[in-house]
């Protein structure tokens, strides 16, 4: 049985900072039953360069300077020392929403049944049970020596730690994603947060974590995949209803056709 929920939706939503996430079926049924967001170990991503940046603290703005520099014959070094030390590194992204974006749409579903979930940084960040959730914008930059602020804040500390930093900063090829990332280190999950932690595994190895959430105060809008028929449109109506959601929340896409 699905868990049932408590309350409605809120219908709030700061609009500046709105968030989307696309969703296959599948995942999207996952979310609802389990009522978590998995995080991923950050070694699985596409991106191989992900922490592979250089990172130096800026005492007089709180920030970090982002510093990137040829690889050159260095490369299967750096990856190698990447992958070790992004290990404990699990995250979960979303995109910023001023619109719906064709590309990833396309790129995150593979066929016609999906949705994209609404919400915004404050409700993501208030729905998460799970403390210390490190989370920020990516900074986007060219492949070539580069220095930049970057701000990553913390869920419940007003610091982050050193090792988050790189975490935040990719190559403008990625910039497409126009991500918003939630990140958590695993030297920072403490024992009273172990509670809303689910490991999830592959041939003994931790590729993930599913972090509990409360659907309730995530979700402020769906959307249902441009290239979705009609009577699938109905099917999600009626699936989120199980779910104490209102279906009036449940809209086509802007790019319907």
């Amino acid at each position: 049985m699905p868990r049932m929920l408590s309350n409605k939706i809120n219908d709030k939503v700061e609009k500046s900072k709105m968030k989307i996430r696309y969703l296959t079926l599948e995942k999207f049924l996952y979310l609802l039953n389990d009522s978590s967001l998995f995080f991923s170990n950050i070694n699985l991503l596409n991106d191989y360069t992900e922490g592979l940046l250089n990172s130096t603290y800026h005492d007089s703005e709180k920030h970090y300077i982002i510093k990137t520099e040829p690889i050159g014959d260095n490369f299967n070094n750096l990856i190698n020392d990447k992958k070790r030390m992004s290990e404990k590194i699990y995250v979960n992204s979303w995109s910023n929403y001023p619109e719906e974006s064709f590309a990833l749409w396309e790129i995150y579903l593979k066929n016609s049944n999906g949705v994209a979930i609404i919400s915004d940084e404050s409700k993501i960040l208030d729905s998460i049970f799970f403390k210390n959730i490190n989370y920020g914008n990516i900074n986007y930059h060219e492949k070539s020596v580069y220095s930049t602020n970057i701000l990553v804040q913390n869920k419940t500390k007003n610091y982050t730690d050193e090792d988050n930093y790189k975490y935040f900063s990719k190559y403008n090829f990625f910039n497409y994603e126009n991500e918003f990332r939630l990140l958590i280190n695993k030297k920072e999950i403490l024992d009273d947060n172990l509670q809303y932690l689910k490991q999830i595994t592959h041939k003994d190895n931790i590729i993930g974590y599913n972090v509990d959430i409360d659907i309730t105060k995530l979700i402020f809008k769906i959307i249902v995949s441009p290239k979705a028929n009609e009577p699938f449109f109905n099917l999600i109506k009626d699936v989120v209803c199980n779910y104490n959601i209102d279906k009036q929340i449940v809209e086509k896409s802007n790019l319907n056709y």
